[in-house]
């Protein structure tokens, strides 16, 4: 048995909640879009930083440089969750979105959805997972973090031309290390909660 067409006051709280949807729908790619700017935006400038810290005359400390890049892993450890967070929220507003539609354009519902749905429209090629925002998002972080995580391995050995590093450079390697482990753990544990 079917539910039947909402009339009168049952369609305007469905019209109401569509538009809520649609408006919470939005808000949430602003805020994922606003995340990677601030992410970018806080690499570069922390690269540029770093670049200029190491040629100057005297050179900061490498625990300083290194304690930087550090903690601009954990930003980007701790938006790269967030914004997957955000993948599960955009799927229940797109499931709402289709549920109301569904219910007000119950007979061409189907026509309709293929019209509306930017997924049922798209390039056929734009609806595989790799080509979504979502997870470029997503692939652009673990992209940061995986450089990141190399120059935090690599660097105090190139950067002190293959000398023993301080004792401060290797504290910060050891929590660069601990750091990379903790990320991964919380990041498969997204993946798995996700699925």
């Amino acid at each position: 048995m079917t539910a039947p067409k909402p009339e009168g006051q049952a369609q305007e709280l469905l019209l109401q909640e569509f538009k809520e949807a649609w408006a919470h729908y939005r808000h949430i790619e602003n805020t994922r879009a606003a995340y990677l700017g601030y992410v970018v935006t806080a690499v570069f400038g922390v690269l540029a930083l770093v670049g200029n810290a190491v040629k100057s005359e005297p050179p900061l400390p490498h625990w300083i440089v290194f304690s930087a890049l550090l903690l601009l892993d954990v930003l980007c450890t701790y938006v790269y969750g967030s914004i997957r967070k955000l993948r599960s929220v955009l799927r229940e507003y797109e499931g709402t979105i289709s549920r109301v539609r569904q219910l007000v354009y119950k007979d061409t519902y189907a026509e309709l959805n293929r019209v509306l749905s930017v997924r049922e429209s798209a390039d056929p090629a734009m609806t595989l997972p790799f080509f979504s925002v979502q997870s470029a998002a997503e692939g652009l972080l673990v992209l940061f973090q995986t450089a990141l995580g190399v120059i935090l391995l690599v660097g105090p050995f190139v950067f002190s031309d293959y000398r023993v590093p301080s004792v401060a450079t290797l504290l910060v390697l050891a929590a660069a290390f601990v750091i990379c482990q903790l990320r991964l753990a919380y990041q498969a544990k997204q993946v798995s909660h996700a699925a």
